[in-house]
């Protein structure tokens, strides 16, 4: 089924690659400004620097601690 939905994905992908609304808006309109791009990267690591350890603290003291599953 994963392989499925990424053929499939990569399928509609493809044939409506240079546009990002079909036909309305393509891909050369959309992303035209460098700097925004550069700030929305830069806060998208920022973002994933600090949710990637605070995902992986909550699924060690919740998800793997033996006391705290056995206790209902």
């Amino acid at each position: 089924v994963i392989i499925q939905y990424g053929l499939a994905s990569y399928a509609y992908f493809s044939a409506h690659m240079p546009y990002m609304v079909y036909p309305h808006l393509t891909f050369d309109e959309g992303i035209t400004n460098p700097t925004m791009f550069r700030s929305l990267f830069i806060g998208y690591i920022v973002s994933s620097a600090i949710l990637v350890p605070v995902f992986y603290l909550f699924w060690r003291l919740f998800l793997k601690d033996k006391r705290y599953l056995q206790k209902e």
